[in-house]
């Protein structure tokens, strides 16, 4: 299993996504509502002698939603409100995403939440929070 199919498969797992909307990778589609993650960097955090590897995984949540009226704004910004906070709910639990062999997750994090772009007529919009996961990966021999 690669890390972002087990991130996709956390997020899924969320009551704040709307229940039938699409989840996908790099993308949305063009009409409202569904979601896209993007991985935006993996990078090693520590090495130790043993081959083990500290790692952080950094990827975007977009949401694609209708923005015309004032009160789906508010409800969208509500929503990366939620979104935000069950990740850290989830994170002081312990419930983590599942990251296949080899790799344990140590932590997740979720932050700046925000309208990142109109279409032209500004009735939709696309919402991105940035997130984290932290994790150990072991020597693959």
């Amino acid at each position: 299993m690669s890390v972002i199919e087990g991130v996709r498969n956390y997020i899924m797992g969320c009551p704040h996504l709307e229940q039938f909307a699409a989840l996908n990778i790099d993308r949305t589609d063009a009409e409202p509502v569904n979601y896209g993650i993007s991985p935006s960097g993996d990078r090693t955090l520590s090495r130790y002698l043993d081959g083990t590897a500290k790692r952080q995984y950094s990827f975007v949540l977009y949401a694609r939603e209708m923005t015309e009226a004032d009160v789906e704004r508010l409800e969208n910004n509500q929503f990366l409100e939620q979104f935000g906070d069950w990740i850290s709910e989830q994170n002081i639990a312990r419930n983590l995403p599942d990251l296949g062999e080899g790799n344990f997750p140590t932590a997740i994090e979720a932050a700046n939440g925000f309208l990142f772009e109109l279409d032209e007529g500004g009735g939709r919009g696309l919402y991105q929070i940035q997130c984290n996961l932290f994790y150990t990966q072991k020597r693959k021999d």
